[in-house]
């Protein structure tokens, strides 16, 4: 008599796993570019903060100090801090001052670091792209005049900064849904 083993299933057949594996690789073509999208949004939402965040320092830094401290906020989203004199004729004082330490920088944005860093990204200040600003906070970490700061991106989010006269920062986030 002859007895016939069964055959338990062993696993899965190549044409199974290739079925499998190309609809993984349509699922994953399909979701890449909103997955890009997504995290560059991300990336850009830190902008803002991190332009509030180098105020509220400045303001800090000028009250503590005592010192004048400057702040050049400039067209593309760029901007730099520095303690004492500066000549702001020209209403912009370069990241790469000679006399600016490293704390100046470690609280400025350079053109190189925010074409990097928030790529579609793009800021007007009071109303204008082209236009930049000047602000000094003197030792109680007041400036003179208030500004508006709006920050934008490509996908339609953006964030209005209000920088009081106090030195204070007032953030409206206005993101399109």
């Amino acid at each position: 008599m002859l007895h016939r083993r069964s055959r338990a299933p062993g696993g899965f057949t190549l044409i199974e796993l290739a079925v499998t594996m190309a609809l993984f690789a349509i699922m994953a073509a399909i979701a890449m570019p909103r997955m890009y999208a997504s995290l560059q949004s991300a990336r850009v939402a830190r902008l803002p903060n991190r332009l509030a965040q180098d105020v509220a320092w400045a303001r800090a830094q000028a009250a503590t100090t005592g010192d004048a401290l400057h702040m050049a906020i400039g067209p593309g989203c760029t901007w730099t801090t520095q303690v004492g004199s500066v000549d702001t004729s020209n209403n912009f004082v370069a990241a790469t001052d000679v006399n600016s330490t490293s704390q100046d920088l470690a609280h400025s944005l350079s053109a190189a670091q925010s074409s990097a860093e928030y790529q579609g990204a793009t800021c007007a200040i009071n109303g204008s792209q082209s236009t930049s600003l000047a602000l000094v906070f003197d030792s109680r970490g007041f400036i003179s005049t208030s500004a508006n700061v709006m920050v934008s991106t490509t996908e339609g989010q953006s964030w209005t900064l209000q920088i009081l006269s106090s030195g204070a920062v007032v953030m409206n986030a206005n993101t399109a849904s």
